[in-house]
């Protein structure tokens, strides 16, 4: 199962992670503003910002 991190969980961030659950995608925690980016790959095939 492909594994997502959305960076970013505004309307769009937070549309598209569910869409892409919904598609059989595993959504980890978004990160938002104030967050530590640096391990945000971790764990995740795709991240989008």
């Amino acid at each position: 199962m492909p594994t997502l991190r959305v960076i970013g969980p505004g309307r769009a961030g937070r549309s598209l992670q569910l869409a892409l659950e919904q598609a059989g995608w595993r959504g980890l925690a978004p990160l938002g503003r104030g967050d530590d980016v640096a391990d945000a790959a971790t764990g995740a095939d795709v991240v989008v910002i």
